[in-house]
């Protein structure tokens, strides 16, 4: 189906219909009342189409703006009271007025509940069921937040510092701009008109419709008119002021803007978002220009979120945006695309269709998270990002999702801060898998025509899940040849997984005697089984599939059978007993698989075999990530799960390498402090010494894509595991830069930057460390800016770290707002023995800390950040000493602190329970490697080990 304009004013009205009746049903659901506290905004009042005229004063130090809106309403039952959100803005109560029909009606009172965020019209008489108009006139600030609509500025080459006002409404900050009715189901149109100098732009989520003249009463100011948009939440409005410039496409209904120093840095943005759109357009068969007729894309220099989907004007961080060839790395123009495919998603998943309520976030972000990986490699084919999406997405929400602290997918908030929690990897990460889950066992064409029915029946209006469902089903059924059973109802299993937390450790006991498999279901949790006080009993409707040894079939996705719910086990006959089972092919299910250990010791036995590149390269990730996860949390001993490991020495492919860099780098931390350190270094070493003597220190012009990535990572880890070749070669190859005589012509190719910086810095001076920290100055390319503020923070040097964390916590820095705290992550994240130094930092200056980020707050992260690293009963004393004095002052950090030292307690347990077995499993197969595999490896000290080993700020963290 199209939607033509026309169309929308019809759809005004189902729109108000569905969400009168869903709010009124859904209250109880959606809504909790505490102590008479409710967040909700009543029902009585459905507003139409707000009128928005705002003059920002950019200025002078005027960071102010004036406001005035007009929101015509319905009120939808009889009601004394109309209650809008507002926030942070200075309402002139005198200029209230609600008109309907040319009446004005009186009201007795205006109230604000700073709690509630309420802006309460108390009316003398009853306002009967009708359409009215408010109107309101109002200030506020831009503030340096990055929340509502504020400032940011930028300094031009000259040194010129020059402003611009922007915005960030989602999800509850489009109160800070206007007063507004501030639910995502609340839909209305929107008209904006914006004042600006001459020598500005304003740009909004419509295109211009006109401009004015020099208006004498606001200093001579000029107007830009906007055309009216759809119907949209309100978090989805947003609005620009600034000098920016725009690179566009021919008739310019694409444009990306961005200050006029880094506008060359666009162009890969304009060309990939146009294929991104269309393909978008073709997938969803819905075209995006129904709803706008032109796509805006801007580079923010002060922006707290990665991107935001604003319906025809989306934001972003510079270095998410913009391009530099030869500057930018391979992994800076992934993100690039990746990012923009997540925003143009949204266009459809989020802006088209929203959710009924903020319960519902997945149904944005999960489907945007899908299509980032997926849109794009449909333009971009070479980069392999099904394989890239495993271990960037599916792998992390199965570890977050394994905590007792984690939340179903649907997961129930009122408050703002409640609201703001759940824009989290549950809701981004584990529901974009679960939805690639959905399309293996729907089939893909099920899968797209489901969404295109989706979309259509809930074009401009809010939806549920049940929506959603319904969709699936219908194009199911209407299907041919369904590969989905029968038997097996798409609400009933999906309900499974988004409304209880948590997911199946699907576990496979083999009877080599009858040839027959028991395949049982029980919920993961990494800190065990029996971990939790948790009484639920969690089931899930689970997809099966599998391939053997003697069948490999790792090309079939679709289940070929289900655990159900209420099944306790299902047994599977007709294997042979001698050969290898592997469940969940491509690691397309939502859940991990445990098995008896013979099967687990015939796979790790064939892998080390020159046929294990038969087994799919999702699969060979799944076995690494499972087994050292599974043996992590207990439900395996290590000394079956690391053998799997044996065979990296002839893995060449970038999924299970990434695989077991994360599993190595949880062993790295908590074994730094340990005996058997200086095997575990040997033998990660002996290891990586393969793909890295292949991959080189150089890149060639024949690398894929892929390859620069895995290089990045390969090296990194050599350097860190003790190959002092790799090490020797990153201080040369820093040192030649140093020594360059134009420091602005890198020496270093972009790719091999991070690991370069951060291990040529390692044992380097001040001089050298100095020298990039001028480089960080000096580069206006936020990409390379980033790089260098995380590789600062790999010295070994503690006089130079203490220096580097004092500049994070000064206004006079230079250090952007939104990249401050990253420094301190970096420091701690770099090195064993940077751990100490940052705590110590924090310990000496924790006021001045406080104070720089405007809370206690902060203060708590910090330590539980630092906590994840605690190793040692020393370090752990010196973290309750520290919350024990300082617990009067800590305020809100100090429930923070307090977690933070369960945490670290957790690490010190762990340790008790594992660590003998792993030291004891290393020792013996360290004993049995024959001679070094790095002929540049040393073995250092445990004292020196504590200085130069660290867990890495890339691709560590």
């Amino acid at each position: 189906m199209e939607y033509s304009w026309h169309l929308l004013v019809g759809l005004v009205v189902v729109a108000i219909s569905a969400v009168t009746s869903e709010s009124v049903n859904r209250r109880s659901s959606t809504s909790r009342v505490d102590n008479d506290v409710d967040y909700r905004l009543p029902n009585n009042t459905i507003p139409l189409h707000y009128d928005i005229r705002l003059v920002p004063f950019l200025e002078n130090g005027n960071f102010t703006f004036g406001g005035e809106v007009t929101i015509d309403v319905m009120v939808v039952e009889q009601t004394s009271t109309i209650v809008l959100h507002a926030y942070d803005i200075d309402i002139n109560n005198d200029t209230v007025v609600v008109t309907s029909d040319n009446v004005t009606y009186a009201i007795s009172n205006k109230t604000f509940n700073r709690d509630l965020h309420f802006y309460t019209l108390n009316f003398a008489t009853s306002l009967e069921p009708g359409n009215y108009s408010i109107y309101i006139e109002y200030v506020g600030i831009l503030s340096a937040s990055m929340e509502g609509f504020y400032r940011s500025y930028y300094t031009t080459s000259s040194g010129e510092t020059r402003w611009l006002a922007t915005t960030q409404f989602e999800p509850v900050y489009a109160r800070r701009a206007f007063p507004c009715f501030d639910e995502p189901a609340l839909k209305a149109r929107f008209t904006i008109s914006i004042a600006h100098w001459p020598n500005q732009t304003a740009i909004s989520n419509a295109a211009v419709a006109s401009t004015s003249g020099a208006d004498s009463t606001i200093e001579n100011r000029v107007w830009t008119y906007f055309e009216t948009t759809p119907l949209m939440s309100t978090y989805l409005v947003a609005f620009v002021v600034s000098d920016f410039e725009y690179q566009s496409n021919d008739d310019e209904s694409f444009r990306v803007w961005a200050r006029s120093d880094a506008l060359n840095t666009t162009t890969y943005a304009v060309t990939v978002g146009q294929e991104i759109l269309a393909d978008m357009n073709d997938f969803t068969g819905i075209d995006y220009n129904l709803s706008f007729s032109k796509m805006d894309q801007i580079a923010i220099p002060d922006f707290s979120a990665g991107a935001m989907e604003n319906w025809g004007l989306v934001t972003y961080r510079e270095r998410l945006l913009l391009y530099k060839d030869g500057v930018a790395t391979t992994r800076n123009k992934q993100n690039i695309a990746t990012v923009i495919a997540h925003e143009f998603a949204h266009q459809w998943f989020g802006n088209l269709v929203s959710p009924l309520w903020w319960k519902y976030l997945w149904l944005n972000e999960g489907f945007a998270t899908y299509f980032e990986y997926y849109s794009t490699a449909t333009v971009e084919t070479t980069w392999r990002l099904a394989e890239q999406f495993t271990v960037d997405y599916y792998h992390p929400a199965l570890l977050a999702d394994s905590l007792e602290t984690s939340h179903p997918i649907n997961e129930d908030v009122y408050s703002p801060s409640e609201i703001n929690a759940i824009f989290d990897t549950i809701s981004y990460s584990k529901a974009g898998s679960v939805i690639r889950m959905m399309q293996h066992f729907l089939g893909g064409p099920v899968f797209q025509a489901g969404l295109q029915l989706y979309l259509q029946n809930m074009a401009y209006g809010a939806a549920t899940p049940d929506d959603l469902w319904e969709a699936l089903t219908t194009a199911n059924t209407n299907m041919s040849s369904p590969i989905l059973h029968t038997h097996v109802d798409i609400k009933t299993v999906m309900d499974t997984w988004v409304n209880q937390k948590g997911y199946p450790l699907v576990t496979v006991t083999r009877n080599y005697t009858t040839a027959t498999q028991e395949i049982s279901q029980e919920r993961f949790l990494l800190k065990g089984r029996g971990s939790s006080n948790d009484t639920t009993e969690y089931k899930w409707w689970i997809p099966i599939n599998f391939a053997s040894q003697a069948n490999i079939a790792f090309t079939a996705t679709a289940p070929s059978d289900w655990i159900r719910s209420q099944d306790d086990s299902v047994v599977i006959s007709g294997f042979s007993p001698t050969q290898w089972v592997i469940y969940n092919v491509q690691q397309t299910g939502f859940y991990r698989v445990n098995y008896d250990d013979t099967n687990w010791g015939m796979i790790s036995s064939y892998l080390q075999t020159s046929a294990y590149i038969i087994i799919n390269v999702l699969n060979r990730a799944q076995l690494i990530d499972d087994s050292l996860n599974l043996a992590r949390a207990g439900y395996l001993n290590y000394s079956v799960a690391l053998p799997v490991t044996r065979y990296l020495t002839q893995e060449t492919s970038y999924a299970p390498w990434a695989a077991a860099f994360t599993a190595f780098t949880y062993l790295n931390t908590m074994l730094a402090n340990s005996t058997g350190y200086e095997d575990f270094k040997t033998y990660v070493l002996s290891r990586v010494t393969p793909i890295h003597e292949s991959l080189g220190h150089e890149e060639l012009s024949s690398d894929e894509h892929i390859t620069k990535l895995h290089r990045l990572s390969v090296n990194s880890w050599a350097c860190r595991m003790g190959s002092t070749t790799c090490r020797e070669k990153a201080e040369e190859l820093l040192l030649d830069y140093y020594s360059s005589s134009d420091p602005t012509d890198s020496t270093i190719s972009a790719d091999l930057k991070a690991w370069v910086y951060c291990e040529g810095l390692r044992n380097a001076n001040t001089s050298v460390w100095n020298f990039l920290w001028e480089r960080y100055l000096a580069t206006n390319f936020s990409g390379e800016q980033t790089l260098i503020l995380s590789s600062l923070g790999c010295s070994q040097d503690e006089d130079i770290l203490n220096n580097y964390l004092a500049l994070s916590i000064s206004t006079n820095s230079s250090i952007r707002s939104q990249d401050t705290s990253s420094v301190f992550t970096s420091v701690y994240t770099a090195s064993p023995s940077n751990v100490d130094v940052a705590f110590n930092f924090l310990v000496n200056n924790y006021e001045e800390i406080s104070e720089f980020y405007g809370g206690m707050n902060r203060i708590g992260s910090m330590l539980q950040g630092l906590a994840s690293r605690v190793v040692s009963s020393e370090q752990l004393q010196k973290l309750k000493d520290f919350v024990e004095e300082k617990q009067d002052v800590l305020g809100v950090a100090l429930t923070s602190a307090q977690q933070a030292i369960e945490l670290a307690e957790e690490n010190i347990s762990w340790l008790e329970n594992y660590e003998a077995d792993i030291v004891e499993w290393l020792a013996e197969e360290v004993a049995a490697i024959d001679e070094p595999q790095d002929s540049g490896s040393e073995r250092v000290s445990f004292g020196i080990l504590l200085m130069t080993i660290s867990i890495g700020v890339i691709g560590f963290i």
